[in-house]
This record gives structure tokens, C-alpha cells and sequence, in this order.
């Protein structure tokens, strides 16, 4: 199933291409904000006074949270408006709708993981450049300085 999606998703590679700059830039603003969370949560650096500055970092991915799906939907669904020729051509040779699905279902699941690790991969040093941007405008006493290390949570998460 795995190498027949893989093959189609190859064949159709301009339809997918098309949905890569979506999956990258969900993973990008997701993964940036979970970056940053879990980077100063489990820092030595915070006390309890500023351990209530985790809420800032939450503001973007409850906005994000609500827009990727809303955008991720139309995406899917042009996706499949775009492939609807080639599934038709398949079901008159004899491929089953269910079968179809299936191997959509894989091509969906190779593109979005391409997409994430992509957005993951850039996200990082934004990560570290958007902390540095707080620690400039909020000052020393609400966000410590310190470096951002690549998140294995958020990249799981995302």
C-alpha cells in the first residue's frame, strides 16, 4: 500500500506540491509556538512570577489552533477535486472507492509529514529570533535571555 501511494504520489506530484506551502506553514506557526513554550517552561531560569508569561505563547497557537483546520479543509477538499480525474479513470479500470480512499488517505499522510518536517526544520531559529523579539520589548524581568533548543514535544505535537 505504502510503495503504490508513494508511486501515485510521485505521478501526481504537481497536485500534492500544491498542498506543501499549507502543511509547511501550520507546521512553521505551530511548531514555533510550542518551541518557545516548552523551551521557557522547562527552563532553570523562570520563577513563579514569571511562569505566568506561558500564556503569551499560547494566544498564537489557539489562533492557529482554529485557523490551520479551517484552512487545512479547503486544501483536502481542492486536493480531491484535483485527483478526481485520475480516480475516476481507476475506478473504471476497476479500484475500488474504499481502496481509493486508503491511498489518498497515505498520499494526505506523505505530504503532511514532508510539510511538517519541513515547517519544523524552519521553525527553530524563528523560534529564537520571535524570544528575542519579547526579551527586547518585555525586558529581562518577564522574559530571561537564554538560547532556544529545537523541541522534540512540539515536533511530536505538531
Amino acid at each position: 500500500m505504502m510503495s503504490q501511494a508513494w508511486l501515485h504520489c510521485k505521478y501526481s506530484w504537481k497536485i500534492w506540491l500544491f498542498s506543501l506551502p499549507v502543511f509547511i506553514t501550520a507546521s512553521f506557526v505551530m511548531t514555533s509556538c510550542l518551541t518557545n513554550f516548552f523551551n521557557f517552561s522547562s527552563s532553570s531560569l523562570i520563577n513563579n512570577d514569571i511562569s505566568s508569561n506561558t500564556q503569551l505563547f499560547f494566544l498564537p497557537i489557539l489562533f492557529a489552533s482554529i485557523m490551520i483546520p479551517i484552512v487545512l479543509k479547503n486544501t483536502v477538499k481542492e486536493l480531491l477535486n484535483r485527483l478526481r480525474k485520475e480516480n475516476n479513470l481507476q475506478i473504471i479500470l476497476g479500484v475500488t472507492p474504499e481502496y481509493l480512499a486508503v491511498l489518498t488517505g497515505v498520499e494526505l499522510a506523505i505530504a503532511s509529514i514532508i510539510g511538517t518536517i519541513c515547517g519544523a526544520m524552519l521553525s527553530t531559529p524563528f523560534a529564537q529570533v520571535f524570544y528575542n523579539f519579547l526579551v527586547r520589548t518585555q525586558g529581562t524581568q518577564e522574559f530571561p535571555s537564554m538560547t532556544i533548543h529545537f523541541s522534540y514535544q512540539a515536533f511530536i505535537i505538531t
